[in-house]
């Protein structure tokens, strides 16, 4: 919701996208600042009251916006939230390996993929409605369901973390070469995934010229997709785990951002944005589930934080270089390149994905403890 309102506000008011890049280039910086720490935390103490507490201080961020209007504020905000939300997104994450079986991971976290898309969902349409009715209220509204979030994550139950854990980050480093490969992948796909974020206002007003009902659309194409996929993935999340169909789809991902940078029409890019982050949720489910299922609960948290942090790292430097190119070439050319790049990794992803899908937990263990 935040990051639709205003990125969408900075394109009109500046007609800058390299000022609109600052946002998601800030948000993911933050992520990335916290990502170490967070990891020892989350392995080290309640992860629920972790969740708790971060979701006052990100209520105390938002609130911030009734006293700070400064375009700087806007990104420390957007820096600031993510940091905070992302480390909730990561508890639930790693509490999901306490919660559920083995077999049934891959609905699990088929049902999270949906919720996430739901809640992207219900956050871009806010934030599209509020810059066409709900400007004057938008802060209001914002500070409120960030309060709603504080009761939504008041502990119910507090599952005691092993303090005296006996695994540091020298094991963690081993277990993190296990899945190098498919983390460096991960890495340049997301890096790449940006440009949809950095460019979509861009895309929508200066190339399309279309008002923020199209833009909005867009975003919202895309969670769409992701909540459809997480809702079919409960019922075929055994047919995903397939290393040639992931591979395939990292594929099929080339061939959507090429429509999108040739198509001249917004209801086109609309649907292939919808087609594309329901694609994305298949090939996510069963990647988190594997990462789940082979990685031992104690190590969980501070693995998560360094995997995130290849994952990531590439974004906040992407969305920059894509705000730096925007000034000297079309955005459509910028999402060609971005396509091909996309069919060329589609084949060493096959091979990274088949080593790590043939390990199991007691793998990792045997690795760690030899």
């Amino acid at each position: 919701m935040f990051y639709i309102y205003y990125m969408w506000i900075l394109m009109v008011k500046y007609n800058s996208i390299f000022l609109v890049s600052l946002i998601p280039t800030t948000s993911l910086l933050g992520y990335l600042i916290i990502l170490l720490p967070e990891g020892y935390i989350l392995d080290r103490f309640s992860r629920e009251k972790v969740m708790f507490y971060s979701s006052v201080f990100m209520s105390l961020v938002y609130f911030s916006l009734f006293i700070f209007h400064y375009l700087f504020w806007i990104y420390i905000v957007a820096c600031l939230s993510s940091l905070l939300s992302n480390i909730s997104s990561d508890i639930f994450s790693t509490l999901i390996k306490e919660l559920v079986s083995y077999n049934n991971m891959s609905k699990a976290i088929s049902l999270v993929e949906a919720g996430r898309g739901f809640s992207e969902i219900l956050g871009i349409a806010l934030g599209g409605i509020s810059i066409s009715f709900l400007s004057q209220y938008f802060v209001t509204l914002i500070a409120f369901l960030s309060f709603v979030s504080i009761i939504l994550s008041i502990p119910k139950k507090i599952v005691t973390m092993n303090k005296t854990n006996k695994y540091g980050y020298k094991i963690i480093i081993k277990v993190i070469r296990i899945i190098l490969g498919f983390l460096l992948i991960g890495m340049i796909i997301n890096g790449l995934f940006i440009s949809l974020d950095v460019y979509a206002a861009g895309l929508f007003h200066m190339v399309l010229h279309t008002n923020s009902v199209y833009y909005t659309l867009f975003l919202l194409g895309f969670s769409l997709g992701s909540f459809l996929g997480g809702l079919i993935g409960i019922k075929i999340s055994r047919y995903l785990e397939n290393v040639y169909f992931i591979s395939l789809s990292i594929a099929f991902f080339g061939l959507c951002f090429l429509i999108i940078s040739l198509s001249k029409v917004p209801i086109i890019d609309i649907g292939i944005v919808t087609i594309l982050g329901l694609f994305s949720a298949f090939t996510n489910i069963p990647l988190t589930s594997k990462l789940i299922k082979i990685i031992p609960n104690e190590i969980l948290g501070r693995v998560n934080s360094l995997a995130t942090i290849f994952l990531a790292s590439s974004s906040p430097i992407m969305a920059l270089i894509y705000g730096f190119l925007a000034k000297f070439f079309p955005l459509t050319n910028v999402i060609f390149m971005n396509s091909i790049l996309m069919f060329l990794l589609s084949l060493p992803t096959y091979y990274f994905l088949k080593d790590i899908f043939s390990y199991e937990e007691n793998d990792i263990r045997f690795k760690m403890d030899h």
